[in-house]
Order: structure tokens, then C-alpha cells, then sequence
């Protein structure tokens, strides 16, 4: 319809007196902006990108035509404009289209709009943090990802359990941390059987070591510890490291809390064994030779007495030469 046409109509219809209904001029002939009146919807007529509608207050009201929103970059005047998804496809509003951000909404660059913004950017001062974004193990505990559920996947033994010093902080300061409380140790992670072997093995207290296990790091378990596997648990003393079975070395200091047999039982088997029990003798005539022993009697564990290693001639008769015999205390086990 031409022009000339469609004022012609216009002005009948003024004559008529049907001038209280205002006239819907298709897209092609209404203003791309129209500012300074109250923004309206018109069933779908103004879809296009390039229409926008400011109120006098410089506020659009949200509608169902309008599905965008466009940061302020225009000194107050907000614009709605409907673009059917074709920016920035960043936070996502309630119809299919996507927050714009400028760099008030956007302030560390990392194309998420802030929580201020009605973005899910947790920390827009952090262009390293934000949603999707790869969380790490670090040292500093940094949350990369806005989840503080998450905090990385280092595993460095390969036994399936994220190391325990990859942690983030959640809002209310409480550490989130892997479960495995020794990354260098596979045979250590959550429901590992706990073995006598002075270790933490199922991570129930945190790590590190179980005196219970293994007190005095002799290798042998504790009589009756509750652990089972590693170690034997035949320890009668968890408190020397000296004291364990199959002991084969002697010593001459008497061990304490124990019963009198068991002064000097080094090897947990109930008794004190001295290691020399050999008495000294010498040849009936010179030349004079000795075999080496105690002076006349053992002494008791731990005790010192003469030990003979020489003879004499005594008038033709030999015995043993008490001027040169060492003290030697009795060692036992």
C-alpha cells in the first residue's frame, strides 16, 4: 500500500471520530526507539534486534517479547532488546536468550556475569575462578570451579583416593579435603585394611602414625593389638625397641616392669638366658693353659665377676691368674 494511501486512510478515519484507538504502524514505518513514552508490547510486531523501548524513567519492564538484557552502558537508559541468542551466550534468563555483560557486570574477564548481575561468577574479582573452569590441587587451596565440594584429582599413589592436602575452604570456613591422608602410600586410603605396621592404613585418625601398632618401631606389634596382617603382634615390651622376638643379641641392663624372671628377657620368651655360662679351668702342670670362663661360679644376669683367660705356674702346679682377670658382667636375653 502506498503512502499517499495510507494517510488518506488515516485521515478518514479521524473524520469518523475513531480517534481514541492509537495506530500499529507495521515495523517497516514505526521508529526503531521510541523515548519519552511508557514501553510497549504489540503481539510480536517489534521482534526485531535492532527495536528498543525506553521508559521516561529509563526502566523497561520485563515481558514476554523481550528476552535479553543488556548491561548499562548508556548512562541509566537500560534497553531490553530481544535478539533471539545472538550475543553472548553467558548467563542464562528465563526464556533462550543470554545476559550481554559490559565491564561492570564482567569485571575479571572471564565471561561469567557476577552474582550481582544475576551471573554465577562466585568471585568476579578472580578471572581464575568461575563456574566449568578446571579445579586443581594447589597448595593455597584456591577454588577454581565456585564449588568448594570439589578440589582436584592428584592422586599420586594410584590408589583411587584424592590426596588429603588438596582441599578448598566452604562459606562457613570449613576445609574440604581429599580423603586419602598418605598419597604416597597405596596400601593407605579409606577402607584399607589396618595392618600392624605402625600406620594409619584406613585413614581413621588422620594419618600418620598408630602407637597402638607398633610403639617402639621394632617391627612387632603389640600382644593382642587389634590390627591384623604386617607386623606379628608378639611385642612383650612396645616400649623398647630392644625388646622383641627373635632377639639374638645379650645385654647386661635389667629391663623394668617386668617380673624377676623376666629382667633380662630381651627376646619375649619368658625367661632370662644368660649367653656364657662356661667356667674357668687350667691344666694340671706346666706348661700352664687356660680355658676361659667365670671365676668359680655364673654370676647372676647382669652381675660382675672375675673372668679368667690365663693360668699360672704355682710350684709346679697351675692356677688361675686372678692378677690379670678382667670384670665381666653376665649378659643375657
Amino acid at each position: 500500500m502506498s503512502t499517499a494511501r495510507r494517510v488518506l486512510i488515516a485521515f478518514v478515519l479521524m473524520g469518523s471520530g475513531c480517534t481514541s484507538a492509537p495506530l500499529d504502524l507495521p515495523d517497516a514505518a514505526e521508529p526503531d526507539a521510541e523515548v519519552g513514552d511508557a514501553a510497549r508490547v504489540d503481539a510480536g510486531q517489534d521482534a526485531g534486534a535492532s527495536d528498543a523501548f525506553v521508559a521516561p524513567d529509563g526502566n523497561v519492564p520485563a515481558d514476554a517479547g523481550f528476552d535479553a538484557f543488556v548491561a548499562p552502558t548508556d548512562g541509566g537508559l537500560d534497553a531490553f532488546v530481544d535478539d533471539v541468542g545472538t550475543d553472548a551466550p553467558l548467563a542464562a534468563d528465563a526464556g533462550t536468550d543470554a545476559l550481554v555483560l559490559d565491564g561492570l557486570c564482567d569485571v575479571d574477564g572471564d565471561r561469567h556475569a557476577s552474582l550481582a548481575c544475576g551471573g554465577d561468577d562466585c568471585d568476579d574479582g578472580d578471572a581464575m575462578r568461575f563456574p566449568t573452569n578446571l579445579e586443581v590441587c594447589d597448595a593455597a587451596g584456591h577454588d577454581e570451579d565456585c564449588d568448594a565440594t570439589t578440589y582436584g584429582t592428584r592422586d599420586g599413589d594410584g590408589d583411587g583416593f584424592v590426596d588429603g592436602a588438596c582441599c578448598n575452604t566452604d562459606a562457613l570456613a570449613v576445609a574440604r579435603c581429599g580423603p586419602d591422608c598418605d598419597d604416597g602410600r597405596a596400601t593407605v586410603h579409606p577402607g584399607a585394611p589396618e595392618l600392624c605396621d605402625g600406620l594409619d592404613s584406613d585413614c581413621a585418625s588422620g594419618g600418620g602414625a598408630v602407637t597402638a601398632e607398633d610403639a617402639d618401631g621394632d617391627m612387632h606389634a603389640p600382644i593382642g593389638a587389634s590390627c591384623t596382617g604386617g607386623f606379628p603382634a608378639d611385642d612383650c615390651i612396645d616400649t623398647n625397641a630392644l625388646v622383641h622376638p627373635g632377639q639374638t643379641a645379650f645385654f647386661t641392663t635389667q629391663l623394668t616392669g617386668v617380673p624377676y624372671a623376666r629382667w633380662y628377657d630381651y627376646d619375649c620368651d619368658g625367661t632370662s638366658v644368660h649367653q656364657d655360662t662356661t667356667l674357668a679351668s687350667c691344666s694340671a702342670s706346666p706348661p700352664c693353659t687356660a680355658t676361659p670362663g667365670w671365676d668359680g661360679l655364673v654370676p647372676p644376669c647382669g652381675n660382675g665377676v672375675d673372668y679368667i683367660t690365663s693360668c699360672r705356674d704355682l710350684g709346679g702346679a697351675c692356677s688361675p691368674d686372678r692378677t690379670t682377670a678382667p670384670i665381666r658382667y653376665a649378659a643375657c636375653h
